[in-house]
């Protein structure tokens, strides 16, 4: 699987940080994660500014496959297995207490567990950040700001 790139405008930078707006294309309506939020809408992103790219710049980022694919792996697949688990966890519970239904054991165990993995994910959350493997990075300035330069200067 190919690096994922995409192309974006530095909005903020912050010492070594940029907030970047990035555009939704095509590849974000096929995953589907965002599908309540509006078409038109731009993602906020904060990347590490390796580069010193400036507000107005137009930048290309990316963020490694692997990278993209442990990170969908913790956000998804973790709460889901959490989630079964519940349920499971649940129903052996109601068994072991004599319920007539593991229904609602089952339904409370399981989401308990699931956001139980959520805050988990939360809480580690900066240690996370702090690896780095999850963060995109901006590879090159495609487009400098033309008020800074005068024109606009192309890569």
């Amino acid at each position: 699987m190919a690096d994922v790139e995409e192309t974006g405008v530095v909005l903020e930078v912050d010492g070594t940080q940029a907030k970047i707006g990035i555009q939704r294309s095509d590849a974000c309506d096929k995953c589907g994660a965002c599908r309540f939020a509006d078409r038109n809408q731009q993602m906020m992103l904060t990347v590490d500014n390796t580069i010193n790219a400036k507000v107005g710049d137009e930048v290309q980022i990316e963020l490694g496959s692997g990278g993209l694919l442990s990170a969908t792996f913790i956000i998804y697949v973790i709460p889901l297995i959490a989630l079964l688990a519940g349920v499971a966890l649940g129903y052996w519970l109601a068994e072991v207490v004599g319920a007539q239904s593991g229904d609602i054991y089952g339904a409370i165990t399981g989401i308990a567990l699931a956001a139980l993995s959520f805050g988990l994910i939360k809480l580690l959350e900066p240690r996370i950040r702090k690896s780095g493997r999850y963060i995109p990075t901006i590879k090159r300035v495609i487009y400098k700001d033309k008020n800074e330069k005068g024109d606009g200067l192309y890569d």
